[in-house]
């Protein structure tokens, strides 16, 4: 601004001196001659005078003010960015400024204030860059393209329930592995048989009844969570496009007392695969607070709390943990509405998405009965009984009796832990309001996935869930497995050698099959048919977890652990 200054006084200066030459070079006529030539001067130096004034007012506005602290507000298509060390031509700091350059609200006044501004600290250096050879670019681009298949969700389709392109059944007869014998021929026929309407529209077909037509009704879909992250991904996106609420509860210890981590908010966090679900989801994690449940746990060791079938003690305890867990998935209901439906399911119980559909559209009972409106009663739907894979089931129609479902206005009335188990008698864990209707069956509807698992995940179950494991049926509750145990898992898995009544058959050919496995049968061929542990697919890295723990519960008496899980 000095040089600013001394250069306007200089021009001045030379003006004035200027105007003196002028008015010394007059004529005889001095007066006139004056005159005449003070207009003369003025006339030649006019246009400096503007333009020194033009120029004096363009340093002002955007010099001057640019460089000195005001409060104005700058124009928001100029300098769009907040300031956040307050060095910029920004908002004053006695307002905010919206992304729009509009003042939002004035912040409060900090107690403390500084004359001096401070610099952020200097980023840290870029890594060397070090370019990928070929191989590893089309690793990656491998590795990519089958995360994107496996956690793929068919939410682009235009239809949902499109039939899938499968084998034709032909072969109507399975293998018992137990015996040798072969058989099955009426179970094959009947699952191949519900394939002709799965993915039609309709009421009949799933045991409901009613016109079909559009509800206003939203399905609330409810399981507990355990560590059984490939089953989950199943599930959700199956069921995701035809529910509009799900719950999710996680405990902090398994069913036996034992810590455990939550693992639903790290892999959420950790991966891709469950975020194309997250706005359906509501998460709980649970910790056995609630009154009722922490007054019967505080108890079950001495007393009889559920009646005679299961006396004081450890086991008493175990259901004490599982049923309180189930009731408290209703908190995740608090919003339903009477005419909305509410379905508790284990994780490993899946409702098909075509079954779902129809819920939709058609009666729930007790809709439809005569005098229902004013009562309460569940359904249950009939499922797939299979375990370990689907080329592996009991050899009934259905083999399984879950999950189960009941209307919004009869959820307080029976509670979540009794529409699954309905007061299996002479269980006194809840009393049994009086005036409901019996129970009613639907389906089949959908697929029981039990220990759909690697060989030592399935030992896992062991030490986590809230019945006794093989080793407690022969009287050992030591909380240990050997190298007996595991080879019997592993044998089990692979000669579907479970029971006399379980068979293998071509699933894939002679049943529908989820979503998931339907669109990408190679990668989920561990779901399907029998795969060697060493091939099945840790797609969450989850296997060194329970390898860990499992060594920490190891009994080397029965001879030592072979290394191969």
């Amino acid at each position: 601004m000095a040089t600013l200054r001394r250069t306007v006084h200089a021009s001045s200066s030379n003006v004035a001196a200027a105007g003196n030459s002028s008015s010394k070079e007059g004529g005889h006529d001095g007066t006139r001659v004056s005159n005449d030539s003070s207009s003369r001067t003025l006339a030649n130096i006019l246009p400096y005078i503007v333009l020194g004034g033009l120029f004096g007012l363009f340093l002002t506005h955007y010099v001057i003010s640019d460089t000195s602290n005001t409060n104005t507000i700058p124009n928001p298509n100029r300098n769009r960015g907040l300031d956040l060390m307050g060095k910029g031509g920004g908002a004053s700091k006695s307002s905010t400024l919206g992304s729009d350059g509009i003042i939002l609200k004035d912040p409060p006044e900090s107690s403390a204030t500084t004359s001096t501004s401070i610099s952020p600290p200097p980023l840290p250096p870029l890594p060397p860059y070090e370019p990928k050879g070929k191989e590893q670019l089309e690793q990656e681009a491998a590795e990519k393209e089958k995360k994107r298949k496996i956690t793929a969700i068919a939410l682009t389709d235009q239809d949902l329930f499109t039939v899938p392109v499968h084998r034709e059944c032909k072969v109507f007869e399975g293998k018992f592995h137990n015996t040798g014998k072969k058989g099955g021929h009426g179970t094959i026929k009947y699952r191949d048989r519900t394939q002709k309407d799965w993915y039609e529209k309709g009421c009949k077909q799933w045991g409901l009844t009613g016109e079909w037509s559009q509800r206003d009704r939203k399905i609330y879909y409810s399981f507990m969570f355990a560590d059984e992250a490939e089953i989950l991904n199943v599930v959700l996106h199956e069921i995701y496009p035809v529910v509009d609420v799900i719950i999710i509860l996680e405990c902090t210890t398994t069913w036996q007392g034992e810590k455990k981590p939550l693992f639903f908010p790290k892999l959420n966090q950790s991966m891709e695969t469950f975020k194309p679900y997250a706005d359906k989801i509501r998460y709980i994690p649970y910790d056995f607070e609630d009154p009722r449940t922490a007054d019967f746990l505080s108890r079950c060791m001495s007393e009889e709390l559920a009646g005679p079938n299961w006396p004081p003690g450890i086991m008493q305890c175990r259901w004490i943990r599982q049923w309180g867990a189930r009731d408290y998935l209703v908190h995740g209901a608090k919003d339903i509405r009477p005419h909305d439906v509410f379905i508790v399911a284990d994780l490993d119980e899946l409702l098909a998405r075509e079954y779902l559909r129809a819920l939709h559209h058609c009666d729930v009972y007790p809709e439809g009965v005569e005098g229902g409106e004013n009562k309460c009663g569940r359904m249950g739907v009939f499922t797939f009984g299979h375990k370990y894979y689907f080329d592996c089931t009991v050899d009934r129609p259905h083999g399984h009796y879950h999950p189960n479902l009941v209307l919004g206005r009869c959820l307080n009335v029976i509670g979540a832990e009794e529409l699954k188990r309905w007061w299996g008698e002479p269980k006194k864990y809840f009393p049994k309001p009086e005036g409901l209707l019996d129970s009613k069956m639907s389906g089949p509807g959908g697929w029981h996935m039990h220990s759909f698992l690697s060989t030592a995940r399935v030992l896992w179950k062991w030490f986590s869930r809230s019945g006794r494991s093989a080793r407690e049926h022969r009287g050992k509750w030591d909380n240990r497995w050997d190298q007996e145990d595991l080879v019997t898992i592993r044998k089990q898995r692979e000669k579907c050698d479970e029971q006399k009544t379980f068979l293998s058959f071509d699933s894939e050919a002679c049943e529908p099959l989820p979503h998931l496995i339907r669109e990408h049968p190679a990668d989920w061929a561990h779901f399907i048919r029998y795969v060697p542990d060493e091939k099945i697919p840790d797609l969450y890295g989850l296997q060194p977890w329970y390898h860990e723990r499992l060594l920490q519960k190891r009994d080397d008496s029965a001879g030592k652990f072979d290394g191969k899980w």
